[in-house]
């Protein structure tokens, strides 16, 4: 890079977690930021941007001052275009010879990071770019919505040209948002939909309709049981960018990548009489109430919010569902305002059930829970991967014995009638078990013959005996052993649940050579701390070794205990 050069560079590092984007960009960091007026690193940039927001993170950096200067910046780890522009105010603003460094694992993220801001106010000001700060604020929502995407920027951009004033640009932003997407939209998303397999499709509209922002391996074991064989399946959608995998390791989509799946979805009622999957609450209302409903045989999917929704069931609503694979009943309300009712019971439930999640919002008397004392008597639980059934009124499980093989996971927990799970002793494919709160409860199933759990909770559980669970527990493998939490916690994982610190020590940010790897973990972000004795030192002066750092620390390191060692740590 020429040194007297009248340009602005921009650079981006893009490829998979691990791969050394990081290492490599602080080494080119370290070589030249001698060069430059003013330099920057912003580790972790999407972490630090959700976590301190966009304003403060600005004034941190007196980013406002840098207009004119030649700077280097590097912005670690961008998912979203639209937050690497806000935070710089844009890439052109900045003098001559300045270098802008983007690491990302979307390749889409570094096209994106040049012209979707630009591209907006090009059509939405045409006269002049926007000065108020509200204003500016407003149209970044329209940008981050469109995911830089530059057809849907175009559309947004005419649609709103002329609105001067952050309320009437949002007014009418909504309106637009409460319409489908426009056929120009959806035909270009639909392009890299068509392409791809029918168990891509599937897990693609699954996460779309149902599963946005829940845990990756909890819907990795459903669309397994689906026999989606998702590790291809949703690898192959992140690289599509249909699809992303935050570090917290949750299943993210774009809200508008999300609504035009969910129009694809729409679409099928042209060629069926119903949806596959259905989520608007007064439609599943309606299929629910029915007598003789058609076309039911279709449905794969049913996620009901009973929100201000009162539902009379009839008993037979699921009787020609054969292809159900999901079924959840839930709440988003705080408030008593929902009932659903099932005052002849339930002749049966579809044998092809993957999910079966019927919630209670724990805050106020039992409406949304599972009402009836049993399941149906004839339920085939041989697909189920996931018992979701809290607050239940379920005094058993079932009245003989069932094949529970591909069963993983299972939430009773506050089943207060509940007064035997005898029948789990058999589900040898079981992680989690949650009976925490069945105060009836009499034995919990034989641990001992569960060589894959991970989790057993069976706190407030009053007619248990701790002394027996160990005792079944010394049964298992050594490996992976169940643990209890806490002592008398009657909580049992063999995960570790306590807070951790990671500290490194070494001598040169060059020689951390797997930084990604190590710091993508289940620690907490802000407890991964680098010692870098080389190049980093304290208010004092003196090098950052190890012990150096861990006494910056040493108030939250050792809170409440261990005060001796919290006193040689400051001593050293």
């Amino acid at each position: 890079m020429c040194k007297q050069s009248q340009k602005l560079y921009r650079l981006g590092i893009w490829g998979m977690p691990g791969i050394g984007k990081t290492t490599i960009a602080q080494a080119v960091f370290n070589q030249m930021s001698h060069d430059f007026e003013v330099v920057c690193f912003l580790h972790d940039f999407h972490v630090m941007f959700h976590e301190k927001g966009l304003h403060i993170l600005r004034e941190e950096h007196s980013v406002e001052k840098l207009i004119g200067k030649t700077i280097l910046v590097v912005l670690d780890d961008v998912r979203n275009p639209m937050e690497a522009e806000s935070f710089l105010g844009g890439f052109d603003c900045f003098g001559v010879a300045s270098l802008i460094i983007i690491t990302s694992r979307d390749k889409q993220v570094l096209n994106q990071c040049q012209e979707a801001l630009q591209l907006f106010y090009g059509l939405a000001f045409p006269e002049e770019k926007p000065s108020d700060s509200k204003l500016v604020e407003a149209s970044n929502k329209v940008v981050e919505y469109a995911n830089g995407n530059p057809t849907a920027l175009c559309l947004y951009g005419r649609e709103l040209e002329g609105r001067t004033k952050e309320e009437e640009m949002e007014a009418d932003f909504e309106k637009i948002k409460r319409q489908w997407p426009q056929r120009e939209i959806i035909d270009m998303l639909k392009s890299s939909y068509d392409v791809l397999s029918d168990n891509e499709r599937s897990i693609f509209l699954d996460v779309a309709c149902f599963f946005n922002g829940e845990e990756l391996d909890r819907i990795m074991q459903i669309f397994e049981g689906c026999g989606f064989f998702p590790h291809v399946g949703i690898e192959r959608l992140v690289e599509r960018s249909l699809l992303m995998i935050s570090k917290n390791r949750k299943v993210e989509i774009h809200n508008l990548t999300r609504d035009v799946a969910r129009e694809i979805v729409s679409e099928e009622n042209y060629q069926i009489l119903r949806r596959r999957r259905l989520w608007d609450p007064s439609s599943i209302r309606l299929l629910l109430e029915e007598i003789e409903p058609k076309g039911t045989e279709v449905i794969e999917g049913i996620f009901l919010n009973t929100a201000n929704l009162n539902v009379v069931v009839n008993p037979m609503a699921f009787e020609n569902m054969y292809n159900l694979r999901l079924l959840k009943v839930y709440t988003s309300s705080s408030e008593p305002t929902q009932e659903l009712h099932l005052p002849e019971g339930l002749s049966s439930l579809p044998y092809e059930l993957k999910l079966l999640h019927w919630e209670h919002y724990s805050g106020f008397p039992a409406s949304t829970h599972y009402p009836l004392q049993s399941l149906p008597h004839d339920f085939d639980l041989s697909h189920l991967v996931e018992i979701n059934m809290p607050y239940s009124q379920l005094q058993n499980l079932w009245g003989r014995s069932k094949s529970l093989a591909k069963l993983k996971i299972i939430n009773l927990s506050h089943s207060q009638k509940l007064v035997e799970v005898d029948e789990l002793s058999k589900a040898t494919s079981l992680k989690e078990i949650v009976l925490q709160g069945c105060t009836s409860l009499e034995r919990t199933p034989r641990v001992d013959q569960l060589k894959k759990l991970q989790l057993l909770n069976i706190s407030s559980c009053t007619r248990i005996k701790r002394e027996e669970i160990i005792e079944q527990i010394k049964g298992l493998d050594l490996e992976g052993v169940l643990r209890e939490t806490k002592s008398e916690s009657m909580v049992f994982s063999t995960l570790f649940n306590g807070l951790a610190w990671l500290f490194l020590d070494v001598s040169t940010n060059i020689s951390l050579l797997y930084k990604e790897v190590i710091l993508v973990t289940e620690f907490d972000p802000s407890h991964n701390k680098l010692a870098v004795s080389r190049e980093q030192a304290n208010e004092k002066g003196e090098k950052m070794y190890i012990q150096t750092r861990m006494a910056e620390y040493a108030e939250e390191l050792w809170e409440d205990r261990l005060v001796g060692v919290q006193e040689e740590i400051k001593e050293e």
